[in-house]
């Protein structure tokens, strides 16, 4: 990645950041369906890592049409991610609250797993090169 790259996505984290102790302090109000919105994007950001590090760690030896595939994927989860932020909330859904909530809780969890997940096998592989 380029500098301004590292820079926006530097800015998001700590906007998501600010966002989150702002909420705690009852200074900013998100509804369900915003932080519904937040676990697809977390989600997707998520799957998106692990499948950048499965590709850097296994797939760098295939060939160009599995790499374009790699790459077509990711851009499509990072676009869904964007998308989930920006763009969701503008279009009127009517999902039952209690949707909203579980809709929002599994994916939370789900992408807290992959976030797990990914976060072990990185540390895996820095063990396995330190070690070896």
């Amino acid at each position: 990645m380029n500098k301004g790259v590292y820079i926006v996505v530097g800015m998001a984290a700590l906007c998501f950041i600010i966002l989150g102790i702002l909420r705690i302090t009852s200074v900013a109000s998100l509804t369900g369906k915003w932080m519904l919105y937040f676990a697809i994007a977390g989600t997707l950001l998520a799957i998106a890592d692990l499948i950048n590090f499965i590709w850097e760690c296994y797939g760098q030896k295939s060939k160009r049409l599995i790499y374009s595939f790699f790459i077509i994927v990711e851009c499509v989860l990072i676009a869904g991610a964007i998308f989930s932020i920006f763009v969701l909330h503008h279009i009127n859904l009517s999902i039952p609250v209690k949707t909203v909530n579980a809709a929002s809780d599994a994916l939370t969890l789900f992408g807290l797993g992959i976030a797990f997940i990914s976060m072990l096998l990185k540390s895996l592989r820095v063990q396995k090169y330190t070690s070896s």
